[in-house]
């Protein structure tokens, strides 16, 4: 480490002095999506777990960045600022979250926003159905972000991986959600027995 330059030392112990950020388990984000009978609220649920977007970013979405064919949402990026971050990044969906999409632009008749509500709404909603689900953790829309990473990360996408599809600038704010991984890693070696 005594090697490297400046700025990335810095960035280093900014990493390591950042708090684990709070997530959801797989099972709770179930709960979350079985007990919202909402339909629209149902499905902002599911973009926010099944892309990772912001909250910011997910509200923005507009029927036109739905590609059914390629099978992807283009997400166009809230945090904005640095030379190398793209204005927007494509990810991939799941046909799951693809037929959900499609049935609801179709039913209610979606020409433009596919969420016309404010952030204070979706706190709401997101409060609201975490309650309903008896979730007693505090949830909130970045959680969903948290969620999907550590969920990612888990299942195996390398890294730099998640990193574009979070679209971070650097690695090392993706980084913050291997030391999640790390900690469970720990506590499953402290319960095998030898």
């Amino acid at each position: 480490m005594n090697n490297l330059p400046v700025q990335q030392k810095i960035a280093i112990a900014r990493y390591e002095h950042k708090d684990i950020p709070s997530y959801l388990t797989f099972d709770e984000v179930n709960l979350m999506l079985e007990s919202c009978k909402n339909r629209r609220d149902h499905l902002l649920l599911n973009i926010l777990w099944q892309t990772g977007c912001r909250i910011g970013e997910a509200l923005s979405l507009r029927r036109t960045d739905i590609d059914l064919y390629g099978s992807c949402i283009r997400v166009i990026t809230e945090k904005k600022g640095k030379k190398n971050k793209p204005p927007h990044r494509i990810i991939s969906t799941g046909s799951n979250l693809l037929s959900e999409l499609l049935a609801y632009i179709l039913d209610y008749h979606i020409e433009d926003k596919l969420f016309p509500f404010t952030r204070q709404r979706a706190w709401q909603i997101i409060k609201q159905t975490a309650k309903q689900a008896g979730i007693t953790k505090r949830v909130f829309p970045h959680v969903f972000r948290h969620s999907f990473a550590v969920h990612c990360l888990r299942s195996g996408m390398p890294l730099p991986v998640l990193q574009k599809v979070l679209g971070h600038s650097s690695i090392l704010v993706t980084m913050i959600y291997l030391r999640i991984v790390q900690a469970d890693t720990e506590e499953f070696l402290r319960r095998v027995q030898f």
